[in-house]
């Protein structure tokens, strides 16, 4: 029965790269499901990644300005997810960064859906203390995105071998800083970074098959 599910699985991600040279982008939610959560598509196809430049020039930095999606937040932290696997670090960053600095409820890192009173049945104006906030938050689909961005761009896992530091910033390479316990589909993960040296050390429960990858923003030394 698996083989059956593998065998339409290939059958479905082929349709959809024959059909991604003329379609793809087109849409602009084409961006927020390519790599992440979907997995269908190759990050070494040209028009794919095409797609994903003209993205960010035209409507998620135009002129280098950034632009934050007005109404649909959890599309925004899926595209950043997107440019993550793509390699593109700090475009993923800039999106981490401006969800971090801005928050729907000041101080309580909650987003938002839609604009004005759009799916708030006016609960929040009926809320003491709330009575400014037009939107429904916190929104659970944001929230999730964004955790799961912030997780993997700490440590992920590509089959049978696990990535660390794919979307760790540049800055954070100045000082030392650690994280501990992070459970992986390899057990919990530990891993402290010293810029003495440049020197990471790592500890896994299980060791994975695949090895592990460190993909930080400079070379670095392990210790694991």
């Amino acid at each position: 029965m698996r083989r059956r599910f593998e065998l339409e699985a290939d059958r479905l991600q082929e349709a959809l790269t024959r059909k991604a040279s003329e379609l793809f982008g087109n849409d602009p939610r084409d961006i927020n499901s390519a790599f992440w959560p979907t997995g269908w598509a190759s990050r070494i196809d040209k028009n794919i990644q095409s797609a994903f430049e003209a993205f960010w020039n035209t409507e998620r930095c135009p002129n280098g300005q950034y632009t934050r999606e007005p109404l649909w937040t959890y599309f925004e932290a899926g595209q950043a997810h997107n440019y993550l696997l793509l390699g593109l670090r700090d475009r993923a960053c800039l999106t981490v960064e401006r969800f971090l600095d801005t928050h729907t409820a000041p101080g309580l890192y909650t987003y938002s859906e839609g604009k004005d009173d759009e799916n708030s049945a006016l609960l929040w104006q009926r809320t003491r203390g709330w009575d400014l906030i037009q939107y429904v938050t916190p929104h659970g689909w944001t929230a999730a995105e964004l955790f799961l961005l912030l997780r993997d761009s700490l440590a992920r896992e590509e089959g049978d071998k696990l990535i660390i530091g794919s979307g760790i910033p540049k800055v954070w390479m100045e000082k030392p800083f650690a994280v501990e316990n992070m459970p992986t589909h390899f057990g919990k993960l530990s891993f402290k970074y010293e810029p003495v040296g440049k020197t990471v050390s790592v500890q896994i429960e299980r060791p994975p098959k695949g090895g592990i990858e460190f993909d930080f923003p400079i070379p670095v030394h392990c210790t694991c």
